[in-house]
């Protein structure tokens, strides 16, 4: 921890780099909504254009953040591993002679160099991976949640009504027969 204290900026940058990256991220998959919702059921065209630089924009978003987010954690991961190597060198500086006498020369820098290129793993893309994943997987579960609203809320109930019966009606319009989990499909007769 004493290593990593002189180091909290950077870490509190990276992961607030790591939440916009992720919300950037998402903007693609929630744009296909808008898409779909908006551009092509209201066939509203003039939507797209936006909807089209909105998902540019995040993606270029996530980009710069994924750049950005090497470089601190590389640049503090370095930084942590060049102060961990000094401390474990004064460390073995001050083993007594008997203590390398009965151990393999081989093995203790083999043990000095991994467990020291471990801690860098871990700051570095461990705890990008660990955090973007918890912050993507909580960003995720919001969506289904949010869902679930209209079966609970008469309100939004009645809202999900209205927009199934418009649903309906663009099929219709479309001449796409439409299945209802009460009723049998009914093919439509072609003129």
């Amino acid at each position: 921890m004493a290593l990593v204290r002189p180091r909290r900026g950077l870490l509190a940058a990276g992961l607030v780099l790591i939440a916009v990256n992720r919300v950037c991220g998402l903007v693609l998959p929630a744009s296909t909504k808008f898409l779909i919702d908006d551009v092509i059921g209201a066939r509203r065209a003039d939507l797209l254009l936006p909807l089209v630089g909105a998902v540019v924009a995040a993606t270029l978003v996530q980009g710069i953040t994924s750049f950005g987010l090497t470089q601190i954690l590389s640049k503090a991961a370095q930084r942590l591993i060049a102060d961990l190597r000094r401390q474990v060198q004064a460390h073995v500086g001050r083993l007594p002679v008997a203590y390398f006498d009965a151990n393999k020369t081989g093995a203790l820098v083999s043990r000095i160099m991994t467990d020291v290129e471990g801690v860098r793993n871990l700051i570095g893309t461990g705890l990008v991976d660990f955090v973007g994943g918890v912050l993507t997987a909580l960003l995720s579960l919001i969506t289904p949640l949010a869902a679930v609203i209209p079966f609970v809320d008469p309100g939004a109930r009645d809202e999900a009504k209205r927009a199934a019966a418009q649903c309906a009606e663009l099929a219709a319009r479309s001449n796409v027969a439409t299945v209802s989990p009460s009723q049998k499909q009914v093919p439509k007769k072609r003129p």
